[in-house]
């Protein structure tokens, strides 16, 4: 199958790298069909390309390079939507913000995407009664912590 991207072109891929949300993602509940694209020179970040709209692309890294800290809980809902057997097949990325200033890139680290490594089905989950934050700084600035926490938490 071949799509149209605003970054990468014409891009031929197969039925097996389509990552399926099946409730879509935050805003954009009808877009469901996605791929990961990426090109070495822009590792560790890759391109969530929504395959029905060439204008629709994020870009996405694993969180855990940037907050080793990063945890959450998965429930039993998210873990049903996405058919997930084991943790161990869970491709965990978020959503970055560009800056002018590419030192000062966010991260969201309360709508984690979780994909399902088998079976390529996704969920973007919603972090409620969480201390991350939509904007958390992936290179932090002098005297910040580099953990997923706002800089003022403290921990036990």
């Amino acid at each position: 199958m071949k799509i149209t991207t605003r970054q990468f072109g014409e891009v031929e891929l197969n039925e097996e790298e389509i990552v399926t949300f099946p409730e879509g993602l935050v805003g954009l509940e009808d877009k469901r069909r996605y791929v990961i694209l990426g090109r070495p020179e822009e590792e560790p970040f890759k391109w969530l390309q929504c395959i029905d709209d060439p204008e629709i692309a994020f870009i996405i890294i694993d969180p855990m390079l940037f907050a080793a800290d990063y945890a959450f809980d998965v429930d039993d809902e998210t873990v049903s939507k996405i058919n997930l057997a084991r943790p161990e097949d869970i491709l965990l990325f978020v959503i970055v913000t560009l800056q002018d200033d590419f030192r000062k890139m966010t991260a969201n680290l309360l709508g984690p995407i979780i994909i399902n490594g088998r079976n390529r089905r996704a969920l973007q989950m919603v972090l409620h009664n969480s201390n991350y934050t939509t904007k958390h700084r992936i290179f932090p600035a002098k005297g910040e912590e580099s953990e997923g926490k706002p800089q003022n938490s403290k921990q036990a």
